[in-house]
C-alpha cells in the first residue's frame, strides 16, 4: 500500500489559468498522480510533484511557491510504470485542442487512468505472469474474491460461506477466512485489490490487507458495487461466445459487474474484453496451502524471492508468454483429476517418443507473439502498428506449426478455427509489412487501400521534386545561383537570397525572415504548395488512425478464434517443453490412478539436481501406503539431505499431477488432494507467537483438513520446545 504525504495547502486562486486548470481536473483525481501535458512534456504540479520526484529520483522545482517536476513525454512510458510498480496510480490529461488554434487555455482532459491492477502495456508486464486485479466483496452469505487479468481477459472467481456477518464470526471461523484469502493472494498475486469502503473499515479484512506491503488497495462507497447497476455493465460487456465454466447466478454477475466497471472506469472506454470466467473449485484441483506454496519454492525462492532455484525455474522452458503463463497455473493448480492428469502425460509422451520434432516446433514457437495479450489490446484499441505485423507473422506460423503436429491435434481432440486465418488477410492487405510504430510521418497503410490516401501522398511525395522545379526557375528568373527554396518545421517553405543578392529580388517577394547572412521569403505560389503540403501531411495521419481504428474493429470479431489459438498454442508450447524435460534429464513417465500407493524408485530433487554436475546427486527410494506404510519417521544426522528428501516427495507428486514426468527411475502415485508442509515459523515471530504456539497452530490445522489422500510433509516439528515436550 502506498502512502501518499498529507496533502499540502496551496493558494490556488494566485495561480496562473493554466495551473488553475490543472487543479480543476486533479480535484477529480484525488487518489491519483496527474501528468498534465505541456508541449512536449509532462508536469506534475503541487503534492503530486513532491511524490514523483522522490520515486522517480528527478529534480523538484518551484514557481511561485508552487512545487513542480515533469518528464519529456516522449520518454514518458518509463516513468509512468515506474510509478505504477511503486503502487501509485496515475491518470494522463492530455491536450485535446491544437495550441496554435486555441483560443485561450489549451482544453485538456484525462484520456487514461494506469493502475497496477489495469496494466495493458506489455513492456510494463511480466510476459509469464498474469497481472490480476482482485475484488473482494462481501454479498449476502458470501465472501467473494473475484480475480481478473484485463491483458488477458481471464476471470477468477471463488466464493467463501459465511455462517454469518465477518465481524461476528468465531476466532476458528477467522483463522479459517483468513487462511483461505491468504492463500488466494499468495497463489494469484494480485497487484491491486478492488474493495468497498465499508468492508475495508472491518478489522478482520483490513488487517490481513496490511501484511501484503506491494499490494495497492483501492477502495469506493458501497454505490460502486450496486446490485443493478454491476449486472447491467456485465450483460452489457459479456457476449455469449465466452468460455464460462457453469452458470452465473446474481451474485456472480454483480461482483464480475464491479470487476468490469473499474476496468471501464480505468480505461475510459465500452471496449473491454473478457474471453474466459472461471471458477476456483477446489474439488479439481490439488490443495496447496500458501506456507507449502512458499516453503516448497514453487514460483519464488526462500533466499530472495526471485525465481532462480525453484520448481518453475526448473520447468519452465517454455518459448511463449502463453505457454509460460499456463505453466505458471498449472504448477500451483495441479490436477485431481485421474483422467486429465493421464490426458496430459500422453501429450507429454507424444513429445518424448517424437523427440525428433521438437527443434522445430520450438523453432516455430520462438516466432509466435504474445497473441492472448495483443487480441485483447486489439479489441480495447490500445495496439500499435507493430503489434499487428507481429499478430499476422504469428498466425502465419502458427498455420505452420499445425501443418507439423497434424496428427498431435487430431489424438488431443484440438478444434482448429478456421476464421481466424482471415485475420491474415485483413492484416495483409492493409497494414505495411514495416510500419512505424507512430501515425506521425504516415506509412502505416498500405497503397490501394484508400484512393484519397493514395491522391495525398503524391502530393506529399512529389513536393521536393516541385521544390526543385521553382528553385530552378526563380534563379533563371532573378539571375540569383546562389538562391535556394527550402522548408523547415517552424518557418515552413521559403525562399533565401543571400544579403549581397538583395538588390535582386523581385517585388513580388514577400519578406519572412532576417538572418544574419541572408533573407528568407516567400511568394503567393509557395503559400500555395505549403498549404497543399501541411493538408496533405495532416490529413494522411487521420486518415491512417481512421483506417487503423477500423482493421482493428474488424479484427475485434475474431477475438473468440484468437484466444482458442492462443490456447492451442499455449498448451503445444507447455508439453513440448516437458517432453524436452523428460529426455534431457532422464526423467520417467510416473504411473497416476486411484490408489493409495506413493511408489519412487532413484527418486531425485529437480532442483537441487539442477545445480549439482551431472550424476552426482544421490537418488533414493520411497514406498508409502494407506495401510501398513502410512508415515515415515526420517532420522540422520546434520547435512544428510533429510530436508532435501522430503521435499524431493513433494515436488515429485506436483510434477505428476500437472503431467510432467518426474526425476526417478520409477514412479507410482494414488492422485493427491492435498499437501501440507511444517517446515519453519518465521512468518509469525515478528507477530508475537513463540516457534511451538505456531508449530501447535498448523499441525491441529493440518489434522483438521487432511484427507486419506493427503500428501504431509512435517520438518523437525516440536524443534520450538524441549526435547521432552516436542516428541
Amino acid at each position: 500500500m502506498v502512502e501518499k504525504k498529507e496533502d499540502r495547502l496551496f493558494d490556488v486562486k494566485s495561480f496562473t489559468p493554466m495551473v488553475k486548470q490543472y487543479f480543476s481536473i486533479k480535484e477529480k483525481h484525488k487518489d491519483k498522480l496527474l501528468l498534465f501535458r505541456l508541449g512536449d512534456f509532462y508536469e506534475l504540479f503541487g503534492d503530486d510533484a513532491y511524490e514523483a520526484s522522490r520515486v522517480l529520483n528527478i529534480v523538484l522545482t518551484s514557481r511561485n511557491d508552487l512545487p513542480m517536476c515533469g518528464f519529456p513525454a516522449h520518454a514518458s512510458q518509463s516513468y509512468i510504470y515506474k510509478l505504477v510498480k511503486n503502487g501509485y496510480k496515475v491518470a494522463i490529461c492530455e491536450q485535446l485542442e491544437d495550441p496554435s488554434v486555441a483560443k485561450g487555455i489549451v482544453k485538456r482532459g484525462v484520456v487514461q487512468i494506469i493502475t497496477p491492477g489495469t496494466i495493458t502495456d506489455d513492456d510494463a508486464l511480466e510476459t509469464k505472469v498474469n497481472n490480476f486485479l482482485m475484488v473482494i466483496h462481501s454479498f449476502e452469505d458470501f465472501l467473494f474474491a473475484v480475480f481478473g487479468d484485463i491483458s488477458t481477459g481471464e476471470v477468477l472467481v471463488e466464493k467463501v460461506k459465511l455462517s454469518r456477518e465477518i465481524s461476528k464470526l468465531s476466532d476458528e471461523e477467522v483463522y479459517s477466512l483468513k487462511k483461505d484469502l491468504r492463500e488466494l493472494i499468495v497463489k494469484y498475486q494480485p497487484s491491486e485489490v478492488l474493495i468497498s469502503s465499508q468492508l475495508l473499515e472491518n478489522s478482520i479484512i483490513f488487517s490481513l490487507l496490511s501484511e501484503f506491503k506491494n499490494i495497492t488497495i483501492t477502495s469506493y462507497p458501497e454505490w460502486f458495487f450496486s446490485k443493478d447497476e454491476c449486472i447491467r455493465i456485465f450483460d452489457k460487456h459479456i457476449s455469449k461466445g465466452i468460455v464460462v465454466e457453469h452458470s452465473l447466478d446474481e451474485m456472480d454477475k454483480v461482483i464480475i459487474g464491479a470487476l468490469i466497471r473499474y476496468f471501464v472506469e480505468t480505461q475510459l472506454t465500452d471496449d473491454i474484453a473478457i474471453s474466459s470466467i472461471s471458477f476456483i473449485d477446489n474439488r479439481k484441483y490439488m490443495e496447496i496451502d500458501e506456507f507449502s506454496i512458499k516453503n516448497l519454492e514453487l514460483v519464488a525462492n526462500l533466499l530472495d524471492g526471485s525465481k532462480k532455484y525453484t520448481l518453475i525455474d526448473v520447468l519452465d522452458n517454455t518459448i511463449t508468454p502463453m505457454g509460460g503463463r499456463l505453466l505458471r497455473k498449472m504448477v500451483l493448480n495441479p490436477s485431481i483429476d485421474v483422467n486429465e492428469i493421464n490426458l496430459r502425460l500422453s501429450k507429454t509422451e507424444y513429445f518424448v517418443r517424437n523427440y525428433s520434432k521438437l527443434s522445430e516446433v520450438r523453432k516455430i514457437l520462438s516466432e509466435i507473439a504474445d497473441i492472448e495479450r495483443i487480441s485483447n489490446r486489439v479489441f480495447f484499441k490500445k495496439v500499435y502498428p507493430k503489434d499487428l505485423v507481429n499478430l499476422k507473422n504469428s498466425l502465419k506460423s502458427f498455420k505452420n506449426l499445425v501443418e507439423i503436429l497434424k496428427d498431435y491435434i487430431v489424438m488431443f481432440g484440438f478444434s482448429v478455427p478456421e476464421e481466424v486465418y482471415n485475420v491474415l488477410g485483413i492484416i495483409d492487405n492493409t497494414i505495411e509489412d514495416n510500419p512505424p510504430n507512430t501515425f506521425d510521418e504516415g506509412g502505416v497503410i498500405k497503397k490501394g487501400v484508400n484512393k484519397e490516401l493514395d491522391e495525398l501522398r503524391e502530393i506529399k511525395n512529389n513536393v521536393e521534386l516541385y521544390i526543385e522545379k521553382i528553385q530552378e526557375r526563380e534563379r533563371n528568373r532573378t539571375g540569383i545561383q546562389s538562391l535556394k527554396v527550402g522548408y523547415n518545421k517552424v518557418m515552413g517553405f521559403y525562399i533565401e537570397v543571400s544579403k549581397p543578392n538583395l538588390h535582386l529580388v523581385p517585388s513580388d517577394y514577400e519578406r519572412k525572415q532576417t538572418l544574419v547572412n541572408a533573407e528568407r521569403f516567400i511568394t503567393q505560389e509557395l503559400k500555395e504548395v505549403e498549404y497543399k503540403f501541411l493538408y496533405a501531411s495532416d490529413r494522411i495521419v487521420v486518415l491512417e488512425k481512421e483506417i487503423f481504428s477500423y482493421v482493428l474493429s474488424e479484427i475485434s470479431k475474431y477475438y473468440r478464434y484468437l484466444k482458442e489459438v492462443s490456447n492451442i498454442i499455449s498448451d503445444i508450447d507447455v508439453f513440448s517443453n516437458f517432453g524436452l524435460l523428460a529426455v534431457e534429464n532422464d526423467y520417467c513417465k510416473p504411473e497416476v490412478d486411484e490408489s493409495d500407493e506413493f511408489i519412487v524408485e532413484m527418486g531425485r530433487h529437480p532442483i537441487v539436481e539442477k545445480y549439482l554436475p551431472k550424476g552426482e546427486f544421490v537418488p533414493n527410494n520411497t514406498y508409502m501406503n494407506n495401510k501398513d506404510s502410512r508415515i515415515i519417521i526420517l532420522t540422520g544426522p546434520n547435512m544428510a539431505g533429510k530436508s532435501t528428501y522430503l521435499r524431493q516427495n513433494a515436488l515429485i507428486a506436483i510434477m505428476a499431477h500437472i503431467g510432467s514426468f518426474v526425476p526417478a527411475k520409477f514412479c507410482k502415485i494414488g492422485v493427491i488432494d492435498k499437501i501440507f508442509t511444517r517446515i519453519g515459523a518465521s512468518d509469525y515471530l515478528a507477530l508475537g507467537q513463540s516457534t511451538f504456539l505456531v508449530e501447535m497452530i498448523e499441525v491441529a490445522n493440518i489434522l483438521k483438513n487432511s484427507t486419506p489422500r493427503s500428501l504431509i510433509v512435517m520438518d523437525e516439528v516440536g524443534r520450538g520446545t524441549s526435547t521432552y515436550d516436542g516428541i
